[in-house]
C-alpha cells in the first residue's frame, strides 16, 4: 500500500489479508526483530 503513498490502517491489514490483530502485530514485531521493517519517526512512515 506504500505504493499510494500511505501505510495501511489495522483495520484495512485485517481486512485484506484475514489475520487477527494479534496475527498482524506478532507479524510486525517478527519483522521489526529481524531488522526487516524500522519505523521512521520523524517521516511516520515505515522503512522496509
Amino acid at each position: 500500500m506504500r505504493l499510494y503513498g500511505k501505510n495501511p490502517t489495522l483495520p484495512e491489514l485485517k481486512r485484506k489479508t484475514g489475520k487477527s490483530e494479534q496475527e498482524i502485530r506478532e507479524a510486525t514485531k517478527s519483522l521489526i526483530r529481524k531488522g526487516a521493517l524500522s519505523w521512521d519517526k520523524e517521516k511516520k512512515i515505515w522503512i522496509i
